[in-house]
């Protein structure tokens, strides 16, 4: 069942005036003044310890499957790195959508019964949490890494006859 709120039921996160639906006219933007996204930044920043503790659990989850060596286990893993790619995305991690979406495109076009190379997946897991961790500090170190993901997926493709 969906449920829209009126104007007069909106919470108060956001000021009314941030509310576009209000709008009569004029730019959108004037609605969004340096106060209001400070504001916004303090919220979003509640919102990350929880989506990093997601996208750790997702990574191990990732590396794990891999190194049990279950059947059918090309999917879930496909799944964990879509997760972790639309995250990264909606998180502004950069370079751990790169390293996520990597993962997603080396599962792309294996079939369901396709077991992964367990040190690959376990490698660029380890990869993309520690760009996870640090990128907003060196984006040149989590740009290296992506690059030697983007090798290592490469030369595995290439020896799997993937390519």
């Amino acid at each position: 069942m969906a449920y829209a709120l009126s104007i007069s039921e909106t919470p108060e996160i956001f000021p009314r005036s941030f509310m576009l639906q209000q709008k009569i006219g004029g730019k959108a933007t004037s609605f969004i003044t340096p106060e209001l996204i400070l504001l916004a930044e303090a919220i979003l920043e509640q919102f990350m310890p929880p989506l990093q503790d997601q996208v750790k659990t997702r990574l191990k989850s990732i590396s794990k499957l891999a190194r049990e060596r279950k059947e059918n286990i090309r999917d879930e893993v496909w799944y964990h790195a879509h997760e972790v790619r639309g995250v990264a995305a909606n998180a502004g991690f950069v370079n751990l959508g790169r390293i996520a979406d990597l993962i997603c495109k080396y599962l792309d076009n294996a079939p369901s019964d396709f077991k992964p190379d367990a040190n690959l997946l376990t490698t660029v897991a380890v990869a993309a949490l520690f760009t996870m961790q640090n990128e907003n500090r060196d984006s040149a170190i989590g740009e290296e890494l992506v690059r030697d993901c983007e090798i290592a997926i490469a030369i595995q493709l290439a020896s799997e006859g993937r390519v």
